[in-house]
């Protein structure tokens, strides 16, 4: 993978290795794939609904797919369904309330206010995204367990490396 790589590219490469897993790993690994794409009038509604700008990043994301259940292990990301309450949105939101009142955010720098889940699920993993409106829209912050486990610059690059850790496992499982 390369930084030029495109969202589709790194979703289709996420694909493969998930259909590899799963034959390896077959309790392990769900058979999910990406949702349809949206369309650049779906995401236009939405932000209208809303009225918030989706980040930038995680827009092109939603232009490439509508979200994806059960992407990294059991952690979804999220698309329209969720960020309108569906899915892993409960779950997101919650573990963000989580790390604010045990201080987490702000022991790795993050405002509450500015951020909104774009990820969670399997155990403590949540992604959240800087908002449009603030001063670093679409930087991407990933929390496991309490700890930023990545940043990213934008949503692409958290992407990027979700599937270079699922590769790692591939490997792992692979040599086995």
């Amino acid at each position: 993978m390369s930084t030029s790589d495109t969202l589709p590219t790194l979703l289709a490469a996420a694909l493969d290795v998930n259909a590899r897993l799963r034959a390896l790993e077959p309790g392990t690994h769900a058979n999910t794939r990406p949702r349809t794409a949206n369309t650049e009038a779906t995401l236009r509604t939405y932000e209208t609904e809303t009225g918030e700008a989706l980040p930038p990043g995680f827009r092109d994301f939603l232009l490439a797919a509508d979200g994806w259940k059960a992407c990294y292990f059991g952690m979804g990301l999220f698309g329209l369904p969720e960020l309108r309450g569906g899915g892993n949105w409960a779950e997101g939101q919650e573990l963000l309330r989580m790390y604010e009142d045990e201080e987490v955010l702000e022991n790795i720098g993050i405002d509450p206010a500015n951020v909104m889940p774009v990820a969670a699920g399997q155990r403590l993993n949540l992604i959240v995204i800087h908002r449009s409106a603030t001063a670093t829209p679409g930087r991407v912050v990933w929390i496991d367990a309490g700890e930023a486990l990545g940043r990213f610059e934008d949503f692409r690059a958290c992407i990027e490396r979700i599937v270079a850790v699922k590769r790692r496992h591939l490997d792992r499982v692979a040599a086995q």
